[in-house]
This record gives structure tokens, C-alpha cells and sequence, in this order.
């Protein structure tokens, strides 16, 4: 029993012993970790205070603003990016002159200059087969206003690229970067996202400006500084462990540069990891004066009327840029003599901003070039579905008005070629009662014309339009091919077919089933007809009457819109739909006529387009007339738009028990609603 008692004793004071050096233990861990925490928060302080020292602020901002002063100055002047040689990304190649680059001589310096514009090559979705084509020639048969929506790429990314030009200014901001949409930024001030056409694509890794910017700053800034040295110089025991890691941000007016270094902080006899961040803010509009760039050249790839001479106001306005100045250089590569040849004929575009200064005072500008492209020939047609171009009869004049338009903004000579410059035709049948017929029927004359297209006064004065006086013996079906030529050569043309026969004469003409409503009048509350049954035939009858009435197709002798059930109440809902732009001007409605497979010129209907038209008579207002809304007066109607809604236009007054009286009626507008 004594035994037992020792042995639990002995257990006890076992038990005792461990659990007093669990507690020991344990407080040691505890003071241990308050240490390392006391002591990382130390060198935390440390380093922020490092990087708080005016000396070394001052010496990482003037570097980081040389660094990044020199880098934009390069990339702006070269179009966007940086040699391999400079410390970018892209190889230069001398040889690639005119594919890759273009030389451009500015203020006594001959730079590199990438192209931010180049023809239009189609679009390849990542996973998907081909979705447009690239601009051919000659142009497809659709009209000049036409393509340059038709053209317009779908995708996100490509939605400014058309039919005149693929955008391949480089990227202005990383999609998942400092300026990422929906990114947190630091304040609302120094977050701005950038517009969508100047982000990466997701499946682009081609580096953006913004990426090229902090690459170049994190591979520069250990040739302007070592903090090492600077550690030792002010006795701390702070190293530099790897190089520095920077970010790029952009605001509307200025660069923010953020550069974080990872440090180890030695104190006692232990290191602590911690980080020091330095942060320059330079004003410098690169963000607007790049966007400014690529817009245009989304305006100037889309619609080939817009003036990189004339039209760049407008994007300026737009972003209500100041002390910015743009210029058009016309064949600059050609101008310097480094480019024979190829590119000798490509342009760029130049920006210079007057507040940012660069190296050496030097003002940010901005240089993109742009590749000559082919001039483009307007469709010569009738109207998109005849087979062919223009018609006379035998004996009148026949005149071909081509238009053309260089998108480089240099002159257009049209040639012709064929029937009526370089031979004649002969029409070997008495008579043709379809197009094939007549096509059948006609036969090339080796006979040289007698006064050739090209020989007409009207096309020696213009060099575009030419006349061509036909006679009976012209009869039959012929090939003309027009030709547009800018100034490098380059061309598009059209073969066109010209029908020297007796076609459909259209007539197109319209009224109102109010007959007291004129004719040449045109209301958004009154129904109309356009009428095309004084049309006739050459011979045998009308077989098709096609309208174009406010962009919209109509088949039929006699069109009468709304062309569904309607009254006085909702005529105006369905009228404002086609006709609702036109009001106060006029609208031109166009009708063409076929007989069998002939067609007949255009005949147009002009009408001007009123709100309302004025009814002056006996009857009252509607809905105080109900047995026919249309003939009853209209007082609100004030030379074809409704009287002020604040100016009651007629008073109605009723007698009687008032418990009889309905409620009254709007008397502000014509008609009111029941």
C-alpha cells in the first residue's frame, strides 16, 4: 500500500512538471511571437521611413521621371513601341521598310515609325471561321455609304476597324492593368478606365503601352540608382532583395508610376522581409493624346469622307482637348527619300501636346503611319437588282457621272475602256423581247468611235465625267469598264453594261384621299398614296413596280401607307415610323418599272414632309366631329406643326345638366385623344 502511494505521488508530480513546461513553453512562444511581431512592425517602420527620406525620394522620383520621360518620348515618336535595341520588345529590321515601318522626318529627326493604319486584311475570330473578308477590288456592288457600315468589324476589339483601313496602332491599356474596368484604384481621382478600343484583347498577349512603360522602368531604374548603397550611406541595415516591380496608371492628364521594392530589413541577429514604395506623377497626357489618335483613326477607317485635314477638329471637340495640334503629312516617306517605291505614296499623322514636356523639354507628340491605300469607285447601278448600269435610246446623249474618292485624301483620274472609247457594237436582230436577247444580239465592231467618251468636252474639263452623243445604229446591250486611279497607281474600276433600247418609262406621281390636302404635301396624321399607274411600257405591259419610300421596298402600282387597319386616333403612331425623320424637310420617294427582263431609269416623287396639315372648314374639331375625323377643322395646326401647348388652339363650351356633360376634350394638340 505504501508502495501505491509513492508511485501516485511521483505521477502527480510528473504530471505537474509537464504541464509547468507546457506554460514555460508556451510563454516563451507567446513572448517569441509579440518579439517577431514587435520587430517585423520595426523594420516595416524602418523601410517606410526609408522611403520617406527626402534624399532618396527625390533621387527615385528624378529617375523614374527621366526614365519614363525618355521611354514615352521614344514610344510616341515611333508609334507605339519600342525597339529591341531600346529595351522594347519589337525587332527592327531595316529591310521591313514600308511593311513593318515608315520613316518620318520630324524637327530635324528621322524616327522609325510603326503603322498604326494599314489596308483592311478581313477578321479572324480566335474560334471562329472566317467572318468578313478583306477590302477587294474592284469594291463590292454596294454604294460607298454602304460599306462604310457593311465593313465595320463586329467584335469588341475590331468594332472601329472597316472597309478603308485595319487599326493597328498598338494597345493603350492592359485589360486586367492598373486601369482595368471595374479595377479598384487608389483614389477616384487617379482611376480612370481607358476607352474600350484601347484595351488588349483577351487573347492578345502583345504588350500594351502600359505594360511596355513598367517593363521598361523596372529593367532601368538599377542603372539610375542602387538602394543598396543608399541603405548603407544612412546606416540602416536595409537590402534590396530582387529588382523593383512597377506599375503604370494612367488619369486623363497625367502618368502615375508606382515602384516597389522588396526589402529585407536586418535587426538583432534576424532578417525581416518587408517592401519600401516610391510613387511619381508626371503630367503627361498619354492617355489623351493616344485615344485622341486612335479615334481618329477609327473615323478615318470607317467613313471614307472623313478629312484627316479637314475633320479632326471634331474628335478634338469631342474630348474637349486643349493646346493639342494635328497635322496630315501627305507622302512623308517619299518626301525624306528613304522610301523609293514601296511606301514612297504612305502618310502619318501627327499630334503634338503643348502642356507635356518631355526629355530636354521636348513636347509629347504622337507620330502614326499610315499606308496608302486604293481609291474607291462609287457603284454606277439603277438600282440594286438591274442587271444593268444606264440606258439611253438611240440618238440621245448619254452621260456617265462616276464618283470616286482616295481615302489618302489625293486626286482621282477616271479612264475609260470598251464600247464607245475603243470600238463600236453592232445589234444583229430587228428586234429584242428580253436582256438575254439583246445581249445575244450585239456583237463587237472592230470601228473605232467617232468621238470617243474620253474625247468629250466634259470629260476633257473634269477628267471624271463624260458624255457620249448615241445613234440609232448604237442599238443593243454593251460593256464599258470605268477606272479609278489615285495618285501611286493604285486603282479600282467597275465593268458596267449600258442598254442602248426602247425600255419602261415610270412615272411616278402621289395624292391625298383628301383631295383639298396638296399633293406635294405630306403628313404624319394624313394617309397617302404613291401612284406608278401612269407608267408605261415599250412594248408589251408592266410586269413589276418597285418603291423606295422612306428606305423601305414596296411592290405595287399604287401604294397607299399606313399599309395596315388605322384611324384618326393611331395614324400618327404608324406614319412616324418611316416618315418621322423627314419631318421638315423632303422626301424623295423613287420608282423603277420592269417589263419582262427590262428596267427603266429611276422616277422620283418629292414631297415635303409636315407634322400635320392645316383643314380650315364648317365642322368642328375632332373628336367633336366623329363622323369623319379627316375632313373636320384643324385650328392646331400652325403652318405644319402643331400650335404651343402652352396657347390653347379652340374652346368648346357645352350646356345642359352637368351629370350629361362628358369630360372635356385636350384642346393643345391635333388631333386630341378620344
Amino acid at each position: 500500500m505504501q508502495h501505491t502511494g509513492v508511485r501516485a505521488q511521483v505521477t502527480i508530480f510528473a504530471l505537474l512538471g509537464i504541464v509547468l513546461l507546457i506554460i514555460i513553453g508556451a510563454a516563451l512562444f507567446i513572448r517569441n511571437a509579440l518579439l517577431e511581431a514587435q520587430l517585423a512592425e520595426q523594420a516595416g517602420t524602418l523601410a517606410q521611413q526609408f522611403s520617406e527620406n527626402e534624399n532618396v525620394k527625390t533621387h527615385i522620383q528624378h529617375c523614374i521621371g527621366t526614365i519614363l520621360r525618355k521611354a514615352t518620348e521614344d514610344l510616341t515618336t515611333q508609334g507605339g513601341i519600342l525597339y529591341t535595341h531600346q529595351g522594347g520588345n519589337t525587332p527592327y529590321n531595316p529591310s521591313e521598310l514600308g511593311n513593318t515601318h515608315i520613316k518620318v522626318l520630324h524637327e530635324n529627326v528621322l524616327y522609325n515609325v510603326t503603322y498604326g493604319l494599314k489596308g483592311n486584311d478581313g477578321i479572324r475570330l480566335p474560334l471562329a471561321p472566317l467572318a468578313y473578308s478583306g477590302a477587294h477590288y474592284p469594291a463590292p456592288n454596294i454604294t460607298i455609304q454602304d460599306m462604310n457600315a457593311y465593313y465595320l468589324r463586329p467584335t469588341v476589339y475590331h468594332r472601329y476597324d472597316g472597309y478603308y483601313g485595319d487599326i493597328t496602332l498598338p494597345k493603350l491599356c492592359n485589360s486586367t492593368g492598373p486601369n482595368r474596368i471595374g479595377g479598384a484604384g487608389t483614389t477616384v481621382r487617379t482611376f480612370t478606365t481607358c476607352e474600350p478600343f484601347s484595351y488588349n484583347p483577351f487573347y492578345d498577349n502583345t504588350p500594351t503601352l502600359q505594360d511596355t512603360l513598367a517593363r521598361y522602368l523596372e529593367a532601368s531604374i538599377p542603372h539610375c540608382i542602387n538602394l543598396t548603397e543608399y541603405a548603407d550611406r544612412y546606416g540602416s541595415n536595409i537590402t534590396a532583395t530582387a529588382p523593383p516591380k512597377a506599375n503604370i496608371t494612367y488619369t486623363d492628364e497625367t502618368i502615375i508610376a508606382t515602384l516597389t521594392y522588396p526589402l529585407s530589413v536586418r535587426l538583432a541577429t534576424d532578417d525581416f522581409t518587408t517592401t519600401a514604395t516610391f510613387t511619381t506623377e508626371l503630367p503627361i497626357r498619354l492617355k489623351l493624346i493616344y485615344e485622341i489618335a486612335t479615334r481618329i483613326l477609327k473615323e478615318e477607317s470607317k467613313t471614307l469622307d472623313f478629312s484627316l485635314t479637314d475633320d479632326t477638329q471634331i474628335i478634338l471637340d469631342h474630348y474637349n482637348a486643349k493646346d493639342i495640334e494635328i497635322h496630315y503629312l501627305k507622302d512623308i516617306c517619299g518626301q525624306t527619300g528613304a522610301c523609293q517605291g514601296r511606301a514612297a505614296h504612305d502618310d502619318a499623322l501627327l499630334l503634338i501636346d503643348h502642356t507635356s514636356l518631355l526629355s530636354s523639354g521636348k513636347k509629347l507628340t504622337l507620330i502614326t503611319a499610315i499606308e496608302d491605300r486604293p481609291p474607291v469607285l462609287d457603284w454606277i447601278h439603277i438600282a440594286p437588282d438591274v442587271p444593268y448600269h444606264a440606258t439611253a435610246v438611240g440618238g440621245e446623249t448619254l452621260t456617265i457621272t462616276p464618283q470616286a474618292i482616295d481615302p489618302d485624301e489625293g486626286p482621282v483620274t477616271i479612264t475609260y475602256e470598251g464600247w464607245g472609247q475603243n470600238h463600236t457594237d453592232l445589234f444583229m436582230c430587228t428586234e429584242a423581247q428580253t436582256i438575254d436577247a439583246l445581249r445575244a444580239c450585239t456583237q463587237r465592231a472592230a470601228n473605232t468611235p467617232q468621238t470617243p467618251w474620253m474625247s468629250s468636252a466634259i470629260y476633257q474639263s473634269t477628267g471624271t465625267r463624260a458624255e457620249l452623243d448615241t445613234q440609232e445604229t448604237d442599238q443593243g446591250y454593251h460593256t464599258l469598264t470605268i477606272t479609278a486611279h489615285d495618285d501611286s497607281g493604285k486603282t479600282d474600276h467597275q465593268e458596267i453594261h449600258i442598254i442602248i433600247y426602247p425600255l419602261p418609262q415610270a412615272q411616278a406621281s402621289g395624292w391625298h384621299p383628301n383631295p383639298s390636302l396638296p399633293p406635294d404635301q405630306l403628313s404624319l396624321e394624313d394617309p397617302y398614296c404613291f401612284d406608278a399607274r401612269g407608267s408605261q411600257a415599250s412594248f408589251g405591259s408592266l410586269t413589276r413596280y418597285t418603291w423606295t419610300i422612306a428606305g423601305q421596298d414596296y411592290d405595287g402600282a399604287l401604294i397607299c401607307l399606313p399599309a395596315y387597319t388605322y384611324d384618326i386616333a393611331d395614324i400618327k403612331n404608324l406614319l412616324a415610323q418611316p416618315f418621322l425623320p423627314y419631318v421638315g424637310t423632303t422626301h424623295e420617294a423613287r420608282l423603277v418599272v420592269q417589263s419582262e427582263t427590262f428596267y427603266s431609269s429611276p422616277a422620283t416623287w418629292t414631297t415635303r414632309v409636315q407634322e400635320c396639315l392645316p383643314l380650315t372648314g364648317t365642322d368642328n374639331p375632332y373628336p367633336y366631329n366623329n363622323s369623319d375625323g379627316y375632313l373636320s377643322n384643324r385650328p392646331c395646326c400652325n403652318q405644319g406643326s402643331y400650335a404651343s401647348t402652352a396657347t390653347p388652339c379652340y374652346q368648346e363650351s357645352l350646356t345642359g345638366p352637368y351629370w350629361l356633360l362628358t369630360p372635356p376634350q385636350s384642346t393643345n394638340k391635333n388631333p386630341p385623344q378620344p
